[in-house]
């Protein structure tokens, strides 16, 4: 009975060790597959294509459903100096750039820390190229903060503790923007201290 209450122990502590193990495994893989753009966003080439590895393909499998292909579109997260882009609720960030992006058309999505779209009084859950606020040259800011900035023309609202996700997703990009996934000036993402 000892052998057999030993046995079950070994393997329990087997699968235990194992899963973790195969969890930073991933973790790994997919941090060794990633593209920086700059100091704001991080995405992955191979999105959509036979180059995506295994760990990126598994990825996608579990988080991505339902991916476009890679000459569709091109998948950012903010990106804020770590290997996971979470970002913290309860602070103040500002998305800075210019609306036209060599592409058919953008979205800039807030989600909660269980990735899901986050309920708010505003029922704003992203921005477009189409519903920005911009000044005469094209360029805009997003605040995205727990409560509206003062003067704040384009808020995105946050939950007021936890971390978020801001997915930045550019549909039908030209070759100009496609062919250049690391350089292409894209808006900065920044915290307002």
């Amino acid at each position: 009975m000892k052998f057999l209450l030993r046995l079950a122990v070994m393997v329990v502590a087997g699968v235990v060790i194992n899963s973790v193990s195969t969890i930073h495994v991933l973790k790994a893989g997919l941090y060794m597959e990633r593209v920086i753009n700059h100091d704001s966003w991080v995405t992955f080439k191979g999105i959509g294509s036979k180059d995506a590895g295994p760990m990126l393909r598994a990825a996608v499998a579990t988080r991505g459903l339902f991916a476009n292909g890679k000459e569709e579109a091109i998948y950012y997260l903010a990106y804020q100096g770590g290997m996971l882009p979470d970002l913290k609720a309860d602070r103040h960030y500002q998305i800075k750039g210019n609306a036209g992006l060599p592409a058919k058309w953008w979205s800039i999505t807030l989600y909660n820390e269980e990735e899901f779209l986050f309920d708010n009084p505003d029922n704003r859950y992203s921005f477009t190229n189409f519903n920005l606020k911009t000044d005469n040259s094209g360029h805009f800011v997003i605040d995205v903060s727990p409560v509206k900035p003062a003067g704040a023309n384009n808020w995105l609202p946050a939950p007021s503790s936890g971390t978020i996700r801001l997915a930045f997703r550019i549909y039908q990009p030209t070759a100009e923007l496609h062919d250049n996934i690391e350089s292409y000036p894209l808006p900065t993402v920044r915290e307002v201290l």
